[in-house]
């Protein structure tokens, strides 16, 4: 079971995952779903400072992981000691990717790695569709 280092990123115009090749910095693959391991979370300051300067979206955040295509889900679900939360990111709100909390905004704490992250597209109706990104945490709070 061989794995390659990918970016992965949310597509806006494909409304899927692209899935980059770390070393050629190649587009090579578009996905609903995937699963990464070792994953470490980047944003890019100078792309987020555009975001903010221009109002308009662009490329300068992404997760890159171990990408194995044969990883069933249910072998990274049933991993022990582990807890899966969501993360997010929204340039407007964060400096960084952040755990969701469901007490607010100002709670969110920022995630820069996790040993797995499953990424999702999640349906919000019959045109569109947005990423959906959960994270391992062994030291999910009780």
């Amino acid at each position: 079971m061989g794995s390659k280092l990918v970016d992965v990123y949310w597509n806006l115009h494909k409304c899927k995952y692209s899935i980059r090749d770390c070393y050629t910095g190649k587009v090579f693959d578009h996905r609903r779903s995937l699963v990464l391991k070792d994953a470490k979370f980047n944003v890019q300051k100078g792309g987020r400072q555009r975001v903010l300067s221009m109002g308009k979206k662009n490329v300068h955040a992404h997760v890159r992981g171990e990408y194995y295509t044969s990883t069933p889900l249910q072998l990274v679900l049933d991993t022990p000691n582990l807890e899966f939360r969501e993360i997010t990111y929204d340039p407007y709100w964060h400096s960084s990717f952040v755990y969701r909390h469901t007490v607010g905004e100002e709670d969110q704490e920022p995630v820069y790695e996790t040993p797995w992250v499953i990424l999702e597209t999640k349906q919000i109706n019959a045109i569109k569709s947005k990423a959906h990104v959960l994270g391992a945490s062994p030291t999910w709070p009780m």
